[in-house]
């Protein structure tokens, strides 16, 4: 489900082609090879990547942040300006996925593309403020 802030005409709605400016992605956690916990809510994992690469071999690297597990985290709990983030994150199930390996281009940063290997389906959505 999405949620959207402010009133019900701003809410999204699924759309099957372009435009969108949304997405919902389903990750597939038996894709995972491997999955390190950092710290409480934050995991270190890897998956065999579907995207052309020039060694095929080479796992993708990405971190995932259960989002309420993190703020939930008695160092977190006491601040009251995270009250807010954590409710809507309930409210969401809210996860986040960064990619963690080095962009093509410029090896000395992360790519921002994420290799399709660990998603089993996503929605997409537009927003249409007027």
């Amino acid at each position: 489900m999405i949620f959207a802030a402010g009133p019900e005409e701003h809410s999204p709605f699924l759309v099957q082609e372009e435009p969108w400016n949304t997405a919902v992605i389903i990750l597939d956690p038996v894709r995972f090879n491997s999955c390190q916990k950092v710290e409480e809510g934050i995991y270190r994992c890897t998956y065999p990547g579907r995207m052309a690469v020039k060694d095929t071999d080479h796992p993708i690297h990405v971190l995932l942040i259960d989002v309420v597990s993190y703020l939930r985290h008695p160092i977190r709990t006491s601040h009251a300006d995270l009250n807010d983030a954590l409710e809507k994150a309930i409210r969401d199930f809210e996860w986040l996925i960064l990619p963690l390996d080095p962009s093509e281009g410029v090896p000395s940063e992360l790519t921002a593309m994420l290799d399709d290997g660990c998603i089993s389906d996503f929605e997409r959505y537009r927003f249409e403020i007027p």
